[in-house]
């Protein structure tokens, strides 16, 4: 049967379309990259780790030669992987004792496993902006990581999470958060670190 065009799109958002960009960060001392899909561009200056999933080639690889990222990993497959529970339940972590390198800063930045990150969505790594993203925001509290903020609001409190205007942001301070994630888009293509993509969620 051939599903009316209307029913198509019901289906393609259900199974969530995100428009975005992947972006790539090259592993401190390697030529090895972590790929990200983020639908926050605009917010690229305020990562302050990457978060990578337990089911990650580099999470199970780590697992094989270190016993405390191995119980790590075997305490994740024990909790329920619903993306609802998950939602909920506590953000965990350790660090896996790489680097990643911001691709328009340089700066090294800690790569983190989580329970949080899905291996079936995006690309299985998460690039935390603790600023303006509560899941962020709480393990980054927990674990002591950096929380910057770079979009402005009359908001005291931070994680803000509605799009806005860039500061501590370089050259794209003042823009709006549709313009800046176009522009920063375009100066991530010129460095051959990341392009605009759709992405869908696999059921």
């Amino acid at each position: 049967m051939d599903w009316p065009e209307n029913v198509k799109t019901m289906q393609k958002n259900w199974i969530g379309k995100s428009n975005g960009a992947e972006i790539k960060y090259r592993l401190d001392n390697t030529d090895n990259f972590l790929t990200t899909f983020s639908t926050r561009p605009d917010t690229i200056f305020g990562v302050s780790f990457l978060a990578i999933s337990p089911n990650h080639s580099i999470s199970l690889d780590l697992g094989k030669n270190d016993d405390s990222v191995k119980s790590f990993l075997d305490k994740c497959k024990v909790a329920s992987a619903a993306e609802a529970d998950m939602a909920k339940a506590e953000k965990l972590g350790i660090y896996t004792g790489m680097d990643a390198i911001h691709p328009l800063t340089g700066k090294k930045i800690p790569v983190w496993i989580g329970n949080f990150v899905l291996l079936d969505y995006g690309t299985g790594v998460v690039m935390g902006v603790p600023g303006h993203d509560q899941r962020d925001f709480e393990f980054a509290t927990k674990y002591n990581l950096e929380i910057n903020q770079v979009i402005s609001s009359d908001a005291s409190e931070l994680p803000l999470v509605q799009k806005g205007v860039l500061i501590n942001s370089d050259k794209f301070n003042g823009m709006s958060s549709e313009h800046a994630s176009q522009e920063i888009v375009k100066e991530l293509k010129i460095k051959n670190l990341g392009e605009e993509l759709i992405q869908f969620r696999k059921n």
